[in-house]
């Protein structure tokens, strides 16, 4: 599963909707943005990425030491 994957899933569990992700994050993300990459349409940058994992609860953990 990838990274992209695997926020999506997290859009899906945090049980909040993409508007309201999309103003808990000051504008940053557009429900538009969010829509786009929820349908797998779009790709997120590397800054919104982190931005939406935060809002969704998501941490990225190696499974060992690299």
């Amino acid at each position: 599963m990838t990274l992209s994957d695997e926020l999506r899933r997290a859009m899906t569990l945090c049980g909040r909707s993409r508007y309201r992700l999309s103003q808990e994050s000051g504008g940053q993300l557009s429900q538009q943005l969010l829509s786009a990459f929820a349908l797998g349409k779009s790709d997120l940058s590397l800054r919104k990425a982190d931005r939406l994992m935060k809002l969704v609860g998501l941490e990225v953990k190696a499974k060992s030491r690299i």
